[in-house]
């Protein structure tokens, strides 16, 4: 067997799917379980752009990974990301992507090998969800008979709040939802704060602004200094919250829609936290246009004497 029959017997029928792009992004090659995967033959992908196939757009920044390899960089990387299939529905894989080079050393393409891990991502935010629903009755407890009680210290605004973004990114990806970070270049830093307790009321906001916005919105994280306070705003793109619901979401228990699953403590927990911390929270909607929720912080003891000299 000639080695040309023995890498097409290979690669057709490696349970794995499997890609070949030449230097300008173009698909050279495709096996079987790539075609079980995304849905689309593979003579109908050949010669066609990877971005524009299975991410809709012809900028590279649409997948860093596609990026990576065309910029010829030595190293393989692997990761994962959200492409689209052929019907539409988002696919989260797992990838890695390695460039190729002739004998020359000059860049030639890149392969790709990928599996769907859809469902293991679903069981795992699943598993999460369940945690966070626990963990809620638990902090409930102990607030109601102990009161809320933060342990005050550095809190490094800016990485914390990048580090919250990235920790939901697979989630607004399946969703095709583009998630925006606004910090000012002038602001103070650091605050003096319960880190886990302030990072969860933002990864809160975070999941409740993905879970309320339709597929392709938009969700917002902006900064900005108030006075003597740090604000930090949560925006979504997504179905808002009727007025008359308003006056109530931080309430224990309370769920907007009894078909929206979670514990109804999520935004208590929140409310409790910040006003721990002698901050404020509230929230604002538009139904049909969206949801802002905003919350205060004051700034360190130490800038509030700098600002004032």
């Amino acid at each position: 067997m000639k080695k040309a029959q023995v890498y097409d017997t290979l690669i057709k029928n490696l349970p794995i799917g499997f890609s070949i792009i030449d230097k300008d992004g173009v698909i050279i090659d495709f096996n079987h379980a790539a075609e079980k995967i995304t849905g689309y033959l593979k003579k109908e992908v050949i010669g066609k752009s990877h971005l524009n196939i299975f991410h809709g757009s012809s900028d590279e920044t649409s997948c860093p990974l596609l990026a990576h390899v065309l910029l010829g960089r030595k190293e393989s990387i692997a990761a994962e990301t959200v492409i689209r299939r052929k019907d539409g529905e988002p696919v989260v894989i797992s990838v890695t992507t390695a460039p190729l080079f002739d004998k020359n050393g000059s860049f030639t393409g890149g392969i790709e090998f990928f599996r769907d891990i859809t469902e293991v991502k679903r069981l795992e935010r699943e598993r999460k969800n369940m945690s966070m629903q626990l963990s809620d009755f638990l902090d409930f407890s102990r607030f109601e008979t102990k009161g809320c009680q933060p342990v005050l210290g550095p809190f490094e605004i800016e990485s914390e709040v990048y580090k919250n973004i990235e920790a939901v990114r697979a989630e607004a990806d399946v969703k095709g939802i583009h998630l925006s970070f606004d910090f000012p270049e002038k602001m103070a830093p650091v605050l003096d704060v319960d880190e886990m307790m302030i990072n969860r009321v933002i990864r809160n906001l975070l999941v409740n602004a993905i879970k309320y916005t339709d597929a392709g919105g938009t969700v917002t994280v902006t900064l900005a200094e108030q006075n003597h306070d740090v604000l930090f705003e949560i925006a979504n793109t997504g179905v808002g919250i009727d007025a008359d619901h308003l006056p109530y979401i931080f309430d224990a228990f309370y769920r907007v829609s009894k078909s929206s699953g979670g514990s109804g403590l999520g935004l208590y927990i929140a409310k409790t936290i910040v006003e721990a911390h002698r901050g404020r929270i509230w929230a604002a909607s538009t139904p049909g246009k969206g949801s802002t929720f905003s919350f205060t912080l004051p700034k360190r003891q130490v800038e509030l004497t700098d600002s004032q000299q």
